[in-house]
């Protein structure tokens, strides 16, 4: 089975680290190589709902339609996703001013995103990712399926928009807001390819080999074996003070699933912080060369 590796890509947007995709790390033999811009995020009004106004965050100078078409003109195993909603403070949770208009305003903005990249044979954005770590709901049962009937129709009207061409949908669930993801995988199973979990989001540490691989175990049954990556981070956020994810545990934890033929891929959050190298290492991207070498056999 072809392996998938996924990194997101210009979500520190005042990184001074990164001018241009880091095309020395793509490793030639990985069958696809995504990289996931970040973000296309929301306006608020006055009262902290969303708008439904979707704007770019990432730098555009560094990862705007040109450097997309080079990319990809020069890497025909690259793929290259849009990520939605990004912003990590109860301050800016997923929150609609009203669901029709919201989505309504959604599909619209997020495809004047999407049609600026293109080249003569058009649109050449290959995917959405839908990644709101806050989702603010009601007890009642409306309240809580509300993200999963939002954003399950601005999937479906841009995957189903023959001039996007868009093929590939992902979500990023972690552990607090996993009920809402799950909503939105079942009830939109049949436009959603990949789930990135968040392994480096749960508030106890992912701290023995045995705990990633009880965790994958959980969220393979909780979703698709065959569609669920897991996720390691190079940010300090995550990192310090306690390292919820350590890499020793993930890349034996991806060894020992490889080993039994259980491992679609994995993702990397994320290529801005992994330029910084590692106090123990001389170069940066270290990460990434381990687990597509792992992923390559």
């Amino acid at each position: 089975m072809s392996k998938i590796f996924r990194e997101y890509i210009g979500v520190k947007p005042f990184s001074t680290n990164l001018r241009d995709f880091p095309v020395e790390i793509i490793k030639t033999n990985i069958s696809e190589f995504h990289f996931i811009l970040g973000f296309a995020t929301e306006e608020y009004d006055a009262q902290n709902k969303g708008t439904g106004v979707f704007k770019e965050t990432w730098n555009t100078r560094a990862f705007g339609p040109e450097a997309v078409r080079n990319l990809k003109g020069n890497n025909p195993n690259v793929k290259v996703v849009i990520s939605i909603g990004g912003n990590d403070t109860v301050k800016t949770p997923f929150n609609p001013v009203e669901e029709t208009i919201w989505i309504t305003r959604a599909v619209s903005s997020l495809k004047v995103i999407i049609q600026k990249y293109k080249d003569q044979t058009g649109n050449i954005i290959d995917g959405i990712d839908i990644n709101y770590l806050n989702v603010f709901h009601t007890t009642n049962d409306t309240g809580k399926l509300r993200f999963a009937r939002c954003i399950g129709e601005v999937i479906t009207q841009l995957k189903n928009d023959n001039y996007l061409r868009i093929k590939i949908v992902s979500i990023a669930p972690s552990e607090t807001n996993e009920i809402h993801y799950r909503n939105l995988f079942w009830q939109n199973e049949a436009n959603i390819n990949w789930v990135n979990y968040q392994f480096y989001n749960q508030s106890k540490a992912v701290s023995t080999l045995d705990d990633f691989l009880k965790l994958y175990d959980q969220v393979s049954r909780n979703y698709k074996p065959s569609i669920v990556l897991p996720g390691v981070s190079t940010d300090k956020l995550h990192i310090e003070p306690v390292d919820k994810m350590p890499r020793e545990h993930f890349i034996a934890g991806c060894r020992h699933l490889l080993q039994i033929a259980s491992l679609p891929g994995v993702f990397l959050w994320n290529a801005d912080d992994s330029t910084i190298p590692l106090p123990n290492e001389n170069k940066p991207f270290v990460l990434e060369d381990i687990l597509q070498s792992l992923l390559i056999g």
